[in-house]
């Protein structure tokens, strides 16, 4: 199996991509940044470029079988990079005939705002604004496309260590204070790569 990952350089898609190496997957890691990925695994390929160049991200995909993304900016950029990638992603895609496509989201976007904990919807109404307007777009983009995508919606990502335990699905239950690793949303990602259960949907995941 090849997959390309966008956003290699950042902590989730670190992630993606050591795990994915450890499972003997061939990797494509694409980011703006040059890599700071420390592997000379033969498998990984680094491929500087800009997500929002679709001559650049087509090189990038050609002869994958599945796309992931785990694009990101920092709080207070109002760039919409995630949605705006995203878009460019899915055009490559559909030009490529490649169907798989995985991505980043977070819990709290679109219908999951409901069920977020006051103390977050705060957060998010002060903090998060510009990146949450973002995502919301991003998630109406690939719910748009005729691809196979997953959208997934992780709670508030640690730097914690993969457990195995968390849960993931359309819905879940948590408490007042949910995280989730980016280790463990990565093991889901790869999971989710091959199986079919989670396509066309927005899966919450939690520890």
């Amino acid at each position: 199996m090849k997959i390309c990952v966008f956003g290699a350089n950042g902590k989730t898609g670190k992630q993606v991509v050591e795990q994915a190496l450890q499972q003997g997957i061939s990797v494509v890691a694409c980011d703006l940044s040059s890599s700071n990925i420390k592997s000379s695994d033969p498998k990984l390929q680094f491929m500087q470029g800009d997500v929002l160049d679709l001559a650049y991200v087509k090189r990038a995909i050609t002869g994958c079988d599945a796309i992931i993304s785990v694009l990101g900016v920092k709080i207070g950029n109002s760039k919409p990079i995630v949605s705006e990638g995203n878009n460019t992603i899915v055009k490559a895609m559909k030009e490529l005939k490649i169907k798989r496509l995985i991505t980043q989201s977070a819990f709290g976007a679109k219908e999951s705002w409901k069920s977020l904990p006051f103390l977050y919807k705060l957060i998010h109404k002060l903090i998060l604004g510009p990146v949450a307007k973002d995502k919301n777009r991003m998630e109406d983009i690939v719910s748009a496309s005729n691809l196979d995508w997953t959208i997934i919606r992780p709670i508030r990502l640690t730097n914690g260590p993969m457990t195995g335990r968390y849960k993931a699905g359309k819905k879940v239950s948590f408490g007042m204070n949910p995280y989730v690793s980016r280790a463990d949303v990565a093991d889901f990602i790869l999971r989710d790569i091959s199986d079919d259960e989670y396509i066309k949907s927005a899966v919450t995941i939690t520890l």
